[in-house]
């Protein structure tokens, strides 16, 4: 039980630093930010997105 309660204690320390530090973001609870947290890996396992990856050099003339 311990064990889940520092998991618990530092999943909510994360998830409220990265919101105050990416305010925005616009996320302003952790609920919602875990909600599109959720939502976002949902889509990606099921192929609704796709990563293309671009040279270096790309990315960095834009």
């Amino acid at each position: 039980m311990k064990v889940k309660k520092c998991f618990r204690q530092l999943l909510t320390h994360v998830t409220q630093n990265f919101i105050e530090e990416n305010k925005q973001l616009g996320y302003t609870t952790k609920e919602e930010f875990v909600r599109d947290a959720i939502r976002f890996r949902l889509t990606w396992l099921t192929g609704g997105n796709e990563c293309l990856d671009s040279p270096r050099r790309i990315r960095e003339a834009k």
